[in-house]
């Protein structure tokens, strides 16, 4: 069973939405609403984190697939890569979500 993307971004997100449109360094719980419509920029993850820490997204104008919005990992994994998340898919939402040092951050 997926999330589902309403007008108010993931349901069941614990936290208050707020719109990013320029470069940001994410914290755990945050829920960000990714307006790119004036360019691409960068979200930059926490440099520290622990199991079952997460992060929500969406993109909240539907640019993303014209301007994209680059997830800096910060040393730590993404989907067991060291390499950064370029979010490039129109109308997404998601969720971050920390597992392991070896896993690191995981789309869930």
């Amino acid at each position: 069973m997926g999330r589902k993307l309403s007008f108010d971004g993931i349901a069941g997100s614990d936290a208050d939405w707020t719109v990013k449109s320029s470069a940001y360094t994410a914290v755990t719980g945050d829920a960000l609403l990714l307006d790119a419509s004036g360019g691409a920029f960068t979200i930059t993850l926490p440099a520290a984190a622990v199991e079952d820490d997460y992060i929500d997204f969406a993109d909240a104008t539907g640019h993303l697939k014209d301007n994209n919005v680059t997830l800096g990992r910060n040393g730590l994994n993404i989907m067991g890569a060291a390499e950064d998340l370029v979010v490039d898919t129109k109308n997404i939402g998601f969720r971050l979500t920390y597992y392991n040092a070896t896993q690191g951050w995981r789309v869930t």
